[in-house]
């Protein structure tokens, strides 16, 4: 009896054995398998390099650190007016590429201030060779925008809308501030100051959500996130407030200490999702 159930036992672990044996050897196949995969990669390649596009003007600059201010000499400009309207000013719409260069400055009779004046080009993708290009004055910035329709929307001093090759297709009838387009390239955001619409990229037509102050940090085909809204009343002790405005109202979406644009303010940031059929889900 003593000897059978031995028998049974080493039986059992030479079966452990196997087993264990079977799974690192599954393991090092996926393994050496992930590996060779990994080895088979194609290399990046770089498709064309092309530079400097427009010529630069000399600015002088200045900035304030725990020292208090300090001012830099004579340097060329970075050809964009921040860090964020860099964001803005480049956008591949069909096989071109469409990017807005800042050039320098001109006083204009009907404006009290100097305008911005800019280079619009657009570069082949393929290439990488200026097909055309075109002047755009602004007041500061020139947010550049792709539409889902291969054309692109230019925010100046009026905001245009044009084909890839730059030629116009149409003006939309605007006042306020346009800085960001929905994902889908459908609808722009605009300020009115006060009071905020949507405006269809293809038709220029133009919904108004809200007659108060609002702007936005993203926005979609229904409606925008904004910063600006407080909930101070139900939330006094709260610093930082995003809010989801769409013709229904207001839905606030965070409250809390954070505070500023630090906060989440965008869709992916608060753990929500959009479709076109339903909107912002997870509200």
């Amino acid at each position: 009896m003593r000897n059978s159930h031995l028998m049974r036992a080493w039986v059992l672990v030479v079966k452990r054995w196997f087993l264990l044996a079977g799974s690192i050897g599954s393991l090092a196949v996926l393994v050496l398998g992930a590996t060779v995969f990994a080895q088979n990669l194609p290399p990046a390649t770089r498709l064309w390099s092309v530079g400097p596009l427009t010529k630069s003007e000399p600015v002088m600059g200045f900035a304030f650190g725990s020292g208090g201010a300090t001012v830099t000499g004579p340097h060329e400009d970075s050809e964009t007016s921040s860090i964020y309207a860099a964001t803005r000013s480049v956008v591949f719409v069909g096989d071109r590429l469409v990017l807005a260069s800042k050039v320098g400055m001109r006083q204009v009779p009907e404006a009290k201030i100097p305008v911005q004046v800019y280079q619009l080009l657009s570069l082949d993708t393929q290439t990488g060779r200026v097909k055309e290009k075109r002047e755009i004055t602004a007041f500061g910035s020139l947010p550049v925008f792709a539409t889902n329709d291969a054309h692109v929307i230019v925010a100046g001093r009026n905001v245009l809308r044009l084909a890839p090759d730059l030629k116009d297709a149409g003006v939309l009838d605007y006042h306020g501030s346009a800085e960001n387009m929905s994902p889908d390239g459908s609808t722009l955001g605009n300020a009115t100051n006060p009071g905020y619409e949507l405006i269809d990229a293809r038709s220029s037509k133009s919904i108004k959500l809200s007659d108060s102050p609002a702007y936005d940090t993203s926005v979609s085909s229904k409606g925008f996130i904004t910063d600006n809204v407080h909930w101070t009343g139900k939330y006094p002790s709260d610093l930082g407030f995003i809010t989801y405005r769409d013709a229904a109202g207001d839905h606030l979406l965070y409250h809390g200490s954070c505070g500023g644009r630090s906060c989440p303010t965008s869709p992916c940031d608060l753990g929500l999702s959009y479709s076109e059929e339903s909107g912002l889900e997870g509200l």
